[in-house]
């Protein structure tokens, strides 16, 4: 099975990839922007996109990824931020045609808790803060429909509702509060690019 964790930069697909990950067992996570930062630093002429999104390569790469992670019996666990329709139906639509079991999530949060959110990590002026508008105005698209508010619901609501949806078994959670503080502030300094 493949849960692809989508929605606005900052509003917690990482944090909560993360903890999905590590909740689940024989869980992987794949990232598919370390495919586009790979593009951009080894091939040539891949810098030329803004978006390596955009980039007809990452759609395929990630794609090809995605597959070979299936057949390696693994829940795979995909945070990512995809709201154009056509790489949407590129990537999930592809593995949904090769008869994959793919579950895919949009994690919601209001425009001013998201932007507190990249300010706190210090993203003010990274071309993701740029991007909010963009991404909530796309993610309200019936495509996007399976949404869980980040803001009513705390990580582990978010992971629980994810579970329950997907039909997978989370182990207990052992952490106290001071290791759930201690592992979202790994998880914050992880995502600072």
């Amino acid at each position: 099975m493949i849960i692809w964790i989508n929605g606005a930069f900052g509003v917690g697909k990482s944090h909560t990839s993360y903890e999905l990950v590590r909740r689940l067992r024989n869980a992987f996570l794949f990232d598919p922007e370390q495919v586009g930062f790979f593009l951009r630093k080894y091939l040539p002429n891949t810098d030329q996109f803004d978006d390596f999104q955009k980039n007809p390569l990452w759609r395929q790469q990630v794609l090809e990824d995605l597959l070979f992670c299936e057949r390696q019996n693994v829940t795979t666990i995909v945070p990512m931020t995809v709201v154009d329709d056509d790489i949407f139906d590129f990537i999930i639509g592809g593995i949904k045609e090769r008869g994959i079991d793919i579950r895919h999530f949009t994690l919601m949060a209001s425009k001013a808790t998201i932007e507190k959110r990249l300010i706190r990590r210090g993203d003010k002026n990274a071309w993701n803060f740029k991007q909010v508008d963009r991404c909530l105005s796309s993610l309200i698209k019936t495509k996007y429909a399976t949404q869980i508010d980040t803001e009513i619901n705390e990580l582990d609501e978010v992971v629980e509702l994810i579970a329950k949806e997907t039909g997978q078994q989370l182990v207990k959670n052992r952490f106290n509060i001071v290791n759930k503080k201690i592992n979202w502030l790994m998880m914050t300094l992880k995502n600072i690019r």
